[in-house]
């Protein structure tokens, strides 16, 4: 890995913060290049580690755990992400070659007592290993599957009712899923707006948590105050409108 200085009067002490120290100062600078030409900017680097970190803590990872890093030469920029994350988390990395006999992957592990492990995509995970193992992109992930779950039960409300996906039916999905994406953005950057006071992960999470979880009931009843007298219109006008009332109601109050 680069060796990573911070800025004058940063004040940064971890690897992490010296990243995104360097982040902040020069984003679109691309210190980790391939000569595949693949390069991975801080900006970048700050980013999906920071993703894979919100990952590896919702599935359980906890300060002081030892995660086990298996990763080969074709994948350098995924191991660059993964340490980090591993670091943001507080966590301890324990490298280890992809290009080892498994058996002596597997004995290492039993030795340093890895609770987790992160692999590279072109690694076959040890056979006999008992903790949870992830590659890079399954953490990253992590954030697309729960951003769908709430539109699922809409789904289904939506075929018990009748409606169909028409333009109207499609129109306040796509209204919803906006407003999903930008709830997600606002709890993203609260965490992140901790993580930069210097908490750690876990506290960065459950305070961002807390800050937004009443904002985001209000404007769940808002949302649903207003779309809610669509879907009771009587008239042709209500024939038209009842399905897209009902869907935006209903895909609303699953946020």
């Amino acid at each position: 890995m680069p060796k990573l200085t911070p800025p004058r009067d940063t004040g940064a002490l971890t690897v992490p913060d010296l990243l995104d120290a360097r982040a902040n100062a020069r984003a679109d600078h691309a210190p980790l290049r391939l000569p595949s030409g693949a390069r991975l900017t801080y900006g970048a680097w700050r980013a999906r580690s920071g993703s894979a970190a919100l990952g590896l803590y919702q599935n359980g990872l906890r300060i002081g755990a030892r995660v086990a890093l298996i990763f080969d030469g074709l994948d350098w920029l995924d191991y660059a992400v993964a340490y980090m994350a591993v670091l943001r988390c507080g966590a301890t990395a324990i490298h280890m070659n992809g290009h080892m006999p498994d058996a002596e992957i597997q004995r290492r592990l039993a030795e340093c007592d890895c609770s987790t492990l992160i692999r590279s995509r072109f690694v076959a995970p040890p056979r006999g290993f008992s903790g949870q193992h992830f590659t890079i992109d399954e953490l990253l992930r992590g954030d697309e599957s729960l951003s769908a779950i709430p539109i699922l039960p809409t789904f289904a409300a939506m075929s018990w009712l009748g409606f169909s996906l028409n333009t109207l039916t499609l129109l306040a999905l796509a209204v919803v899923i906006g407003i999903l994406v930008d709830d997600a953005i606002v709890e993203v950057e609260n965490i992140e707006a901790h993580r930069r006071s210097g908490k750690s992960i876990r506290r960065s999470v459950e305070d961002a948590i807390h800050e937004i979880a009443l904002p985001v009931v209000a404007t769940t009843m808002a949302l649903v105050a207003v779309f809610l007298p669509t879907a009771t219109m009587a008239g042709i006008t209500g024939r038209y409108f009842v399905q897209f009332g009902w869907t935006s109601v209903i895909a609303v109050h699953q946020r």
